[in-house]
């Protein structure tokens, strides 16, 4: 391989059999050497195998250790080796059964890419290959700085290409240890036909617009349609289903070194294990039909399960219900008698059975939300049983009840950035971004802000939005705009975000600084303090800025105070208001969001089942423990609140129903003698119960027990209050 090198490329001067035999003390996956005619317009014969072994044997000596031979369809034959000796005698080959032949090797199965950033621009190649070889193992192959043409930049990202399919780390320069960042090319566009499976030179085909894809000459007047998808958008759109397909293939090619066509070929086999994704979910008929379709593939995929997860009998399922309830009555201090409907009410608890059943759907979403670093779908040798048809049919019914697939779960990218520097981002700043300061204030200040420190930059203001109907995202930009619906599922957190990252897809324009205006303080303080167990929208965001980043675009995030008088953000969050059930649908959805929505589903069952109780009417609505246990001073008031609200308090009239007292009538009023009793009618306490209602203002004298408890729990004051004055009424 000679030394091509000059300002801006450089490639090693090492000879490709030199590098090939290199591979003896690096890791790889396995070595294809192509063979193809030496004359370009002609293919590889597809001779008798017999004859090609005979040959094989003759001219290569390590002949034994090829693992493979196949004719490929460009007319070339591909044998696949791990020996670095046998790679190297497949390419010293000239002559292949009487044939002129040249020999190649596939660099994406032996090598590794990476970029590395700020690195000066006068610095030669030859000099940064040198020092990356001396500082640390590896051997470099190929340099490439990435500099724009007419760029007077001092520093730029270097594209690093080393032998062997292991990617550091970090790498030493100069004394000093930076991280690298895993590159993935762009997506290949045809600029003729606006397909992705070949390139502009390749093409024989006639030039089409990419707008409406039509033949025509002139500005376009046609609604918008892709050539590739036939959406409603034109063939460049970053959003397109098929450019976002060519992303995650280009993403598989990288990550497991293969070429663009082992890439593709995998896709699409795994792609044909699921359901066809979906692009619009206004009407899905047949949903019920899709999802199970979609779980049959999923679960082949999910073979290796924890072993112990919904696995239990009904039988352990209602012991470890008996468990909770014991430890809860425990906890809160009420008698063995307190009904487990109240119980469960109070403590602000799920029952334990349906929490287990949550947590194993929560657990497999999780997989799934986590691709492609779960262990589920990644290391099959490391757990053996299978999924459980209880689990798969758990599974069904909860993606049923959300009305979507696992497709729509938003997973982490291939490689996830974890910088927490990714961009600026400025949330307290400028003097603006103090809410407390009147809109007039902060709508000039703004102003002023930009035209100081962003005078150059392309500005996009973004909003998400959620009502009782829908769920939406928005983009405003001097030159476009955007508005879509998501799943209601989804927070306004996830949606801000979404917003940013559909924002990135879809208003940038290049070669331009971009600032981002966004009123989610959460959602770019989330972003700043980025780390792996970020929810993954952001951590998709962040792969987002950073794969924008590397194209030389700086980005800014700035976060502006909403309903501000600010004429961008305010823009913003009228066209996201603007959405209805016509508007574009995106289905994305969150598995933090769909966590939270099961688990208010769960506690919901505990409240239901309370409310249709008999206990409803005697008790009223009640604060959960937790809530009261603010209120309270220690835990001996915790209990007493826990045993008046559930009536189990230990009066007469209580310990006469289990025969632990004689006599259940009071001795001055002749009634049974209970809590209500006691609180509310009682002629023994009529003077400290003027007090009581006084002080709880409580103007009827003939109240309920449930009323009485409605005016104890209204605040902490009152509580208090209670707690104070009932060391004046005969209870334990």
């Amino acid at each position: 391989m000679a030394d091509k090198s000059n300002s801006a490329y450089r490639r090693c001067e090492k000879s490709v059999n030199e590098l090939v035999m290199r591979l003896g003390n690096l890791q790889y996956e396995e070595i294809n050497i192509i063979i193809s005619n030496a004359d370009k317009s002609k293919k590889m014969p597809q001779t008798n195998p017999f004859l090609v072994q005979d040959f094989i044997k003759k001219s290569i000596i390590r002949h034994q250790l090829i693992d493979n031979m196949r004719y490929t369809r460009q007319g070339k034959i591909q044998f696949t080796t791990k020996d670095p000796i046998c790679a190297v005698q497949l390419l010293s080959l000239s002559k292949f059964m009487e044939i002129d032949v040249s020999t190649e090797v596939i660099w994406e199965n032996i090598s590794a890419r990476f970029l590395v950033t700020d690195i000066p621009s006068t610095t030669p190649l030859e000099e940064l290959a040198k020092e990356i070889q001396d500082k640390n193992d590896c051997l470099v192959v190929e340099l490439r700085h990435f500099v724009k043409l007419n760029s007077n930049k001092a520093i730029s990202p270097v594209l690093i290409t080393i032998l062997g399919t292991t990617v550091p780390e970090t790498i030493k320069l100069w004394f000093i240890r930076q991280r690298i960042q895993p590159f993935v090319d762009r997506p290949r566009q045809c600029n003729k036909c606006f397909v992705y499976t070949h390139g502009t030179r390749t093409c024989d085909k006639n030039n089409i617009c990419f707008c409406c894809g039509g033949d025509h000459i002139g500005p376009c007047q046609q609604p918008a349609k892709c050539v590739n998808c036939s959406g409603s958008h034109n063939a460049k759109s970053r959003s397109c289903p098929i450019y976002i397909q060519e992303q995650k293939i280009l993403e598989l090619k990288c990550h497991n070194h293969i070429t663009i066509g082992e890439a593709r070929r995998v896709f699409q086999q795994k792609n044909a294990k699921y359901a066809e994704s979906v692009k619009t979910l206004s009407a899905v008929s047949n949903i019920e039909e899709s999802l199970n379709a979609k779980f049959e593939n999923l679960l082949k995929s999910i073979n290796d399960s924890s072993p112990i997860i919904n696995k239990f009998s009904d039988t352990h399922l209602k012991a470890c219900n008996v468990i909770q309830t014991t430890a809860l009555r425990i906890a809160l201090g009420v008698p063995i008698w307190t009904p487990n409907v109240i119980l469960l009410k109070l403590a602000g608890q799920e029952i334990l059975s349906g929490k287990i059943k949550r947590l194993t759907m929560q657990f497999f979403i999780k997989q799934i939300a986590t691709q492609p670093f779960s262990a589920l779908f990644h290391t099959p040798g490391r757990i053996y049983s299978q999924l459980v048809e209880k689990d798969a049919e758990s599974l069904r019914t909860t993606f049923r009840n959300l009305s979507c697939i696992p497709d729509h779960i938003i997973s982490l990218p291939i490689f996830p950035h974890s910088n927490p520097n990714i961009c600026e981002i400025f949330l307290k700043d400028f003097y603006f971004q103090n809410k407390e300061l009147p809109s007039s204030l902060i709508s000039s200040d703004f102003i002023e802000c930009i035209q100081r420190f962003f005078p150059n930059h392309f500005i996009i203001a973004t909003d998400g939005s959620k009502s009782h109907c829908h769920t939406s995202i928005a983009g405003f930009s001097w030159l476009q705009q955007f508005c879509y619906r998501i799943d209601p599922l989804n927070s306004v957190f996830t949606a801000e975000v979404l917003a940013i990252c559909q924002a990135l897809d879809e208003l940038v324009i290049p070669e331009t600084d971009i600032l981002i205006l966004s009123d989610s303080f959460s959602a770019l303080s989330s972003l700043k303090n980025l780390y792996f167990h970020s929810p993954k929208v952001i951590q998709r965001l962040a792969a987002k800025i950073h794969i924008r980043e590397n194209l030389n675009k700086k980005i800014a995030l700035l976060w502006v105070p909403g309903h501000s008088g600010v004429s961008w953000n305010e823009k913003a969050d009228s066209i996201a208001k603007q959405v209805s059930d016509f508007s574009p649908y995106i289905d994305w959805i969150a598995s933090e969001d769909i966590f939270s929505h099961l688990k208010k589903q769960s506690l919901q069952i505990t409240e239901e089942n309370y409310h249709k109780s008999r206990y409803q009417l005697l008790i009223g609505n009640i604060q959960d423990i937790l809530t009261i246990s603010k209120w309270t001073g220690n835990r001996v008031q915790d209990r007493s609140i826990a045993r008046i609200i559930s009536k189990t308090i230990t009066t007469p009239g209580l310990l006469s129903r289990f025969n632990l007292h004689p006599n259940p009538l009071c001795r001055i009023c002749n009634e049974i003698n209970d809590i209500s009793h006691i609180l509310l009618r009682c002629q023994k306490y009529a003077s400290v119960r003027v007090i009581l209602w006084r002080k709880l203002n409580i103007v009827s004298a003939n109240i309920t027990y449930d009323v009485l408890l409605s005016h104890v729990l209204v605040n902490k004051n009152h509580l208090l209050i209670f707690v104070q004055t009932l060391k004046y009424f005969d209870i334990d």
